[in-house]
């Protein structure tokens, strides 16, 4: 029995009015006729015993919320979970899968990185981070009532070598971004070989005196590669969507802020089908598609910051700027191993 025909007649409404939504929907919503003929039914099994697995519980809020439609109509199909691989390093936790996020390929995990590598790049992005960067400069790219601000692996880099920031600290951003490539790539069981895209470590602060009546989101609703008509419920991959991502990924830092939440959502970019609270080393990971509608909830207290990745199977729509940090890199290598076969410290010359 399909439980997403409930969802128009329990918590809907509050999952709306978590975006700020006043209207309830119709009875039904976007779900064919047929398939929520046992709406009556599965109510009474939600009012019984809330339906055995019939409900998901909201990440660090304990908030239950309804399982992502079985029966929405929806030209992205939706799939039984697929056996995953390894996530190559013991301290990484698995916390998710697809299944329990309600969509496809999704996974969630924690302990990416540690509290120390948290602290030393949230250190570090204060130092680095440029007002609208990756935006033509605007501070303010998604809405006017936070400061967007973001740094890319290159330029953390080429901070280091200046000694602007610690060079140590850069390498970090650089290290654990490869990480979590590795991670997702063996995670998915991509056959084939996963390139950066685009890396990004970016934070959104919320502006003092203009959050006492925000209805809007800190990032609007939205598909990686492509455009996303909730009207038609289709995702367009055209121009100027981005067309070349295949898996993205979020590598969080902190979470002494309030609001931020990363939300999914059905393609009416209006119905919650999970939301994530950042912390620490947490990491959301997921294919780049129209099955995956995503945003982030406003930011209403202090900063959020997190590591952004967007990532392809096209070794031609590889990152520009990481080819020169890969170079950088192994140029720094090499020498500090020359360095060391006659016992100088690199550092004593930066």
């Amino acid at each position: 029995m399909c439980f997403g025909c409930c969802r128009a007649i329990w918590g809907q409404q509050q999952l709306l009015a978590d975006l700020g939504k006043t209207q309830r929907p119709q009875s039904g919503g976007d779900i064919p006729k047929r398939a929520c003929q046992a709406e009556r039914s599965c109510g009474a099994r939600v009012e019984n015993g809330l339906g055995g697995r019939k409900l998901s519980l909201e990440l660090d809020t304990g908030k239950l919320v309804p399982r992502r439609p079985l029966c929405v109509t929806s030209p992205f199909k939706r799939f039984v979970e697929a056996p995953r691989g390894p996530l190559l390093y013991s301290n990484v936790k698995f916390v998710y899968n697809s299944e329990q996020l309600n969509g496809t390929q999704r996974v969630l995990l924690d302990n990416v990185i540690s509290e120390k590598e948290c602290r030393e790049l949230h250190q570090i992005a204060n130092g680095i981070v440029l007002a609208g960067d990756g935006y033509r400069g605007k501070t303010s790219p998604h809405t006017p009532n936070e400061r967007f601000e973001g740094a890319t692996v290159l330029k953390a880099l080429k901070f280091g070598y200046e000694g602007r920031v610690p060079l140590k600290s850069a390498h970090l951003f650089y290290d654990v971004s490869e990480k979590a490539r590795k991670i997702v790539e063996s995670y998915f069981m991509l056959n084939s070989t996963l390139y950066f895209s685009y890396t990004h470590l970016v934070c959104r602060t919320a502006l003092p005196g203009q959050q006492g009546k925000r209805n809007d989101l800190s990032h609007p609703i939205h598909a990686d590669n492509c455009l996303l008509d909730p009207e038609a419920n289709e995702c367009w991959k055209e121009p100027p969507a981005y067309t070349f991502r295949d898996y993205s990924a979020l590598l969080y830092m902190n979470s002494d802020f309030e609001g931020g939440e990363f939300i999914f959502t059905e393609m009416d970019a209006k119905t919650v089908t999970a939301s994530i609270k950042p912390k620490c080393g947490r990491m959301i990971s997921f294919s780049s598609g129209g099955e995956n509608p995503h945003g982030v909830k406003a930011v209403t207290k202090g900063q959020r910051c997190a590591v952004a990745l967007w990532f392809t199977l096209n070794p031609l729509y590889r990152e520009l700027e990481r080819i020169q940090a890969d170079e950088i890199v192994a140029t720094f290598n090499q020498e500090y191993l020359g360095h060391s076969e006659f016992g100088i410290n690199p550092k004593d010359e930066l």
